[in-house]
Order: structure tokens, then C-alpha cells, then sequence
């Protein structure tokens, strides 16, 4: 069953649900997700003009919560940013919203627009946020880089992505990174 949408929600593809920004021309994009370096992700180069900040280091787990990343008490510090042209880690991201989630009171696209309608007076920063869609059905993973470009290309005015989620380190466990592929684990 799907969950109703939100009223500041686009469908970015097949794979992307963007959250418009109370303030339009903020410069500024969570992505927030299920996330982790997989055998085979490689790397990819961000371009020049855009920039990259983690919440997490990395290898680490995401324990942050999306109330600590938007809305009105948000606690917005990512640690180090990297600026294009660089080359950065191609995380393999996945779901992170909805009734698949094994949070007590799981996020909702509705809960996300709230928070947002809740920051935007009270915070500096009011990004906009790019969810995955779709759990766990063959092809609906996506790479960094993918979502990066899908944003971009979208609004060329967001230029500062903040990555979300986890940045667990599978890339010397094929088999590990075969199963979360295939949806039987999500990599931390």
C-alpha cells in the first residue's frame, strides 16, 4: 500500500521523490536514505560548482534522525564538505521512508513536508530533500552520483547536497554486498 503524498512532493524519475523547499531558491538538498559503500560502487567525480557534506564518517552508521536534520530544532552539522571537482565514494542508497522501516514512529512524505513547513521560519537551513523510492524492488537502488546528476539536472539552483544516511563499508564482502543488492539486508 502506498503512502499518501505530500503537497511539496515531485516524482523524479522512477527512483526519486524530491521535497520542494519552503525557500525555492535554496541552494541546499538532504538526501536522506538507506545507504552503504558496495563491492563494485567505485567512485565518481562531482562536478565543479557543486559540494557534498556528510552527517556520518566514513564506515559509520547514521543514527541521526530526520528531525535532526530538518525541521524546526534541526541540528544541522555535516562534517567535512568536499567540493567539486573531486572524486568522492559511489554509495549504493535504498529506502529510507515509510512502513518498511523499523523505526517505532517510521517517517512518512507527509511527516517530511511537515517538517520542512516547520523549519523554514526557524532555521537558516531549509533545504530540500530527495527521497528514494520504493523498496527494495529489483532496480530500485541508486547510486549516489545517479541521484546527485537527477537533482542537478532537475534544479540546476540546488548545487549542496548533505548525504543522509549511512556510510557503512562493504566493498571487501562480496557476498555481503551481493545480498543487499538483492534486498535480504541493509548494509550499515
Amino acid at each position: 500500500m502506498s503512502m499518501p503524498h505530500a503537497a511539496n512532493q515531485v516524482a523524479l524519475g522512477e527512483k526519486l521523490y524530491l521535497f520542494t523547499s519552503p525557500r525555492a531558491n535554496s541552494p541546499d538538498c538532504l538526501i536522506y536514505g538507506h545507504g552503504g559503500l558496495l563491492h563494485g560502487d567505485g567512485a565518481f567525480k562531482l562536478m565543479d560548482g557543486l559540494s557534498l557534506a556528510y552527517f556520518v564518517g566514513a564506515g559509520d552508521a547514521n543514527e541521526i534522525e530526520m528531525k535532526d536534520m530538518i525541521g524546526p530544532d534541526a541540528k544541522c552539522n555535516p562534517g567535512r564538505t568536499i567540493k567539486g571537482e573531486a572524486w568522492i565514494d559511489n554509495y549504493t542508497m535504498a529506502k529510507g521512508v515509510g512502513s518498511g522501516s523499523s523505526a517505532p514512529e517510521p517517517m512518512t512524505y507527509e511527516s517530511i513536508a511537515a517538517l520542512m513547513r516547520k523549519q523554514v521560519n526557524n532555521s537558516s537551513w531549509c533545504p530540500h530533500v530527495v527521497s528514494i523510492r520504493r523498496r527494495w524492488i529489483k532496480g530500485k537502488m541508486i547510486q549516489l552520483s545517479e541521484i546527485v546528476e537527477t537533482v542537478h539536472n532537475h534544479n540546476a539552483n540546488i548545487t549542496h547536497f548533505v548525504y543522509g544516511a549511512c556510510r557503512g563499508d562493504k566493498t571487501a564482502e562480496y557476498f555481503a554486498s551481493m545480498m543487499i543488492r538483492l534486498g535480504t539486508k541493509i548494509a550499515h
